[in-house]
């Protein structure tokens, strides 16, 4: 699948235009999507699959043949939660999203937030260690990484 790099910026900002709800999270997703997917070695495995006994919804799953130009890194299969809420995600969210993936024993995963992740990146415990590697990666080895609108376009 083939992304226009060059309209990436633009097809973000206009979520701003809609509101916070399924429509404007689905958008963001299919934006995560085509991203991943147009990575070598990647593919949308699976969108929107309820957990367990549908507690928890997960919103892509990535299968990931770990090509050296792709995600050599990252585990056969990885998750990521896009978040297009207009504040930025909590340590609850976070850490609601860590466990889904703790429970999985999936190593590497990814949260897409557009309005970004709490905390002061002084404070080891807020949402914004959580997300980025900090407590989860020392107590459980799971990987997390974040994404915020600044770093999609």
């Amino acid at each position: 699948m083939a992304l226009d790099f060059s309209t990436l910026r633009a097809r973000i900002d206009k979520l701003d235009g809609r509101s916070a709800g399924n429509p404007r999270g689905r958008a963001l997703e299919q934006i995560v999507c085509e991203m991943f997917g147009s990575l070598p070695g990647v593919e949308i495995g699976e969108r929107n699959i309820l957990a367990g006994s549908g507690e928890a919804e997960l919103d892509i799953l990535l299968a990931n043949t770990q090509r050296e130009d792709g995600l050599p890194v990252f585990g056969r299969d990885v998750l990521i939660e896009c978040k297009s809420s207009g504040d930025p995600l909590d340590s609850r969210g976070v850490n609601h999203f860590v466990s889904q993936v703790q429970r999985r024993n999936l190593p590497w995963s990814v949260i897409v937030s557009l309005s970004g992740i709490t905390g002061d990146r002084d404070d080891a415990g807020t949402a914004r260690d959580r997300s980025s590697s900090g407590d989860a990666e020392r107590d459980h080895g799971v990987h997390p990484r974040r994404v915020t609108r600044d770093s999609l376009g």
